[in-house]
């Protein structure tokens, strides 16, 4: 090895000439990172030779607003570290076909040569073939293939499928229209024209919030996110805003600064939770029974126990509350809730455009029934103008909409009782009722019924401990044994506190709750235990629901 040489000239600092070429580039060109992201971030994407070296977020977005934030830096370091997804040699390039898949396309496209629909039905019609590529599903065995022959294949594929079963099984997903108009219209459209199914991408990814279009009647049309600034509580529910919502994070973070106050709910101590002036630990499942249990102490402190303007005003102009609901006929002199009351229901409005997509308030001045606009039905009407939220019918006159029916004409109403997990009824007591809830059993009912029946004689009650500690009584079923009955192993009331520092609370604490007095509404940390032989975590329909009943 004499021929090595070693050169040592220090003032030369060869050495710095990797790191200065590593930095350098060509051009800056603006972009973001659009791939299962609606954040938008603004990036200025550094290029030499044609190849992305690397990428800084950019620092001059416009100022909305003086009492605002600023909405710079915006990006992650998903974003950031995109230019290594671009080149990285795990990138899928081209299409794959699965190998059983596509040994069978071939194979029939040689048998019917002119004919790729007949070709396809020949593979999906023929219990082997049909069997080889389905148990070839999760084991990999991917092929490359070319782009004209899978296009081909999945057209074959749709027409024989319109063809068998119809257009409106053939359902399709298209990109975040956040992310590329172009490429969500060139999906969507093609649904449209072919007559199948466009879902939404929210479908795709399983995350859409139901309650906001089942309310609101929009897709999740909220607020910008700088607007959460301005708010004085914020509750995150099913969000990990510092997780997913990176760019925006800073908004949430700021608002504490400014005095609002944030609850998180998650099952787990996510990353927003660690910045949150309260955890509410839910377990999977416990979402709804929370949220009604919360909707029940709003509309009992602000509209049966007291009359709140403020709250009535907002009950009227925004929500669903004042339209008629129709009653159906029960047997034995009781009626159970069904649909909305539709101007096609009504022969002196049965004529109007849309009639089965325009409801009903009863005004509360007249004591009749007043078609509001604002329906479905007024938004694709031939006459504009009338979408909106002005409580005025088609004349322009005024409407109050009356929010209960309350009177001498009430009637038994029963509805739903999902606190056991079956299908029983609960029946709320009509003018000449004695007011008893009576209940009736529905299927399964003997098997959860002990439980219950435990629950409702033993109700939640709760109380502080000197350190200030939230202790709550709830109902604790040990596991079912054979020859014990479920009504001796369920209707043991016990006491469960929220662990600190994963150990449970002392039993002197358990018999002080016992002995109080104050019922338990909604407090600041909620324990519920199981009911069957399920783990103290368990998400079974009866705990979900125990947050409602107590």
């Amino acid at each position: 090895m004499a021929w090595i040489k070693d050169i040592f000239a220090p003032e030369q600092r060869k050495w710095e000439d990797f790191y200065r070429n590593r930095w350098s580039y060509d051009k800056i060109v603006r972009s973001t990172h659009g791939v299962n992201c609606t954040g938008s971030c603004s990036w200025n994407i550094y290029v030499k030779n044609g190849i992305v070296t690397w990428e800084m977020q950019a620092l001059d977005y416009p100022i909305l607003d003086r009492e605002l934030p600023p909405y710079e830096p915006r990006g992650c370091q998903r974003g950031i570290s995109y230019s290594w997804y671009v080149y990285s040699p795990l990138r899928v390039k081209y299409p794959y076909m699965r190998g059983a898949l596509l040994d069978l396309w071939r194979d029939a496209k040689r048998e019917h040569v002119d004919d790729p629909v007949a070709a396809w039905k020949s593979v999906v019609t023929n219990p082997e073939s049909r069997k080889r590529y389905h148990r070839a599903r999760g084991k990999g065995g991917f092929r490359r293939v070319s782009w004209p022959e899978v296009n081909e294949l999945m057209a074959a594929a749709n027409i024989s499928t319109v063809q068998e079963h119809g257009p409106d099984r053939i359902v399709g997903f298209s990109p975040i229209p956040a992310m590329s108009m172009v490429s969500y219209a060139a999906g969507s459209r093609l649904m449209q024209l072919m007559g199948g199914v466009s879902m939404s991408f929210y479908d795709w990814y399983c995350d859409l919030p139901p309650a906001s279009p089942e309310i609101w009647g929009e897709q999740t049309d909220v607020a910008e996110s700088a607007d959460w600034f301005n708010s004085k509580f914020i509750a995150v529910v099913g969000s990990n805003v510092l997780m997913t919502r990176t760019p925006d994070a800073h908004f949430l973070v700021e608002a504490r600064h400014k005095g609002a106050k944030v609850v998180v709910f998650s099952p787990d101590f996510s990353m927003t939770s660690k910045i949150a002036d309260e955890w509410v630990p839910l377990n999977q499942g416990q979402d709804a029974a929370y949220w009604m249990a919360v909707s029940h102490v709003i509309l009992k402190e602000a509209f049966v126990d007291r009359s709140v303007p403020y709250f009535h005003d907002y009950l009227k102009k925004y929500s669903d509350a004042p339209f008629v609901v129709m009653l159906e006929e029960a047997g034995d002199g009781k009626y159970r809730p069904g649909r909305l009351l539709r101007a096609s229901d009504i022969a002196a409005h049965s004529g109007e455009e849309n009639a089965e997509w325009k409801l009903f308030m009863l005004d509360a001045a007249s004591g009749k029934l007043r078609m509001p606009q604002g329906t479905v039905g007024h938004r694709w009407q031939s006459q504009k103008g009338r979408w909106n939220l002005k409580l005025e019918d088609a004349d322009g006159v005024a409407i109050d909409p009356a929010l209960t029916l309350d009177g001498a004409n009430s009637v038994p109403v029963l509805f739903s009782d999902f606190t056991d997990g079956t299908s029983s009824v609960f029946r709320r007591a009509g003018a000449d009722d004695d007011g008893r809830d009576r209940r009736r059993p529905g299927p399964g009912h003997d098997r959860a019924g002990a439980a219950v029946r435990a629950i409702r004689r033993s109700p939640a009650w709760a109380r502080s401990r000197a350190s200030g500690q939230p202790v709550t009584t709830t109902i604790v079923c040990r596991s079912h044994r054979p020859g014990r009955s479920s009504s001796r192993a369920c209707a043991r009331p016990t006491s469960s506190a929220s662990p600190v520092n994963g150990r449970r609370p002392p039993r002197r604490a358990a018999a002080s709750a016992r002995s109080s007095s104050v019922p338990a509404s909604i407090t600041g940390t909620t324990t519920t235990s199981s009911i069957g032989p399920r783990s103290r975590r368990s998400s079974s329909p009866a705990v979900s629901a125990l947050t409602a009943v107590v």
